[in-house]
C-alpha cells in the first residue's frame, strides 16, 4: 500500500540521488600537506610527543602519578609478575 511517508521517502531518495550526482557521485577527501606556514607547528607538534614519550614527569604529588618514558614502562609492564 502506498502511504504518504512511502512517497516522502521515495522524493527525498531521489533528490539526494540528484545532488550526489550533480556532485560527482563520490566524496572528496582534501589532505592539507605541510606547508612552510605550519611547518613550524608541526616541529613543534613533534617535539612535545617526543618530550611526553621519552621523559620523567610529576603529574599528581597527591596521587603519586607520575609519567616516565614508554620504554621504561613497557620494561616495567614485562618485568611484573603478571606477564611471567
Amino acid at each position: 500500500m502506498i502511504t504518504a511517508k512511502n512517497i516522502f521517502a521515495l522524493i527525498s531518495l531521489i533528490l539526494l540521488s540528484l545532488f550526489f550526482i550533480s556532485c560527482g557521485g563520490e566524496s572528496t577527501v582534501i589532505y592539507m600537506a605541510p606547508t612552510i606556514q605550519n611547518s613550524e607547528e608541526l616541529t613543534k607538534l613533534r617535539t612535545r610527543e617526543k618530550t611526553a614519550l621519552t621523559s620523567y614527569k610529576l603529574i599528581d604529588a597527591e596521587q603519586g602519578i607520575y609519567q616516565i618514558p614508554v620504554d621504561s614502562a613497557i620494561k616495567i609492564l614485562l618485568d611484573t609478575k603478571f606477564y611471567k
